[in-house]
């Protein structure tokens, strides 16, 4: 699990090698043997969606958004 910081230095690297390269954040489900942890929520996955748009990457999508809560 990440935050948004994390997102955004890892937008920040990606964007400085090629800010048009595609950059796909998946909603996590907790299935199998990570329960411990909860879904996505919606909220997160929109301030991550920002904070790498924010860093200069401009192929930024949420993927399995039908997970978000």
């Amino acid at each position: 699990y990440v935050d948004e910081e994390e997102v955004a230095a890892l937008a920040r690297f990606i964007a400085d090698l090629d800010p048009s390269t595609p950059y796909s954040l998946l909603a996590f489900h907790p299935d199998f043997a990570m329960h411990d942890l909860p879904t996505t929520s919606r909220a997160m996955a929109e301030r991550c969606l920002e904070a790498a748009e924010a860093a200069g990457l401009t192929r930024v999508r949420v993927g399995n958004i039908h997970l978000l809560t």
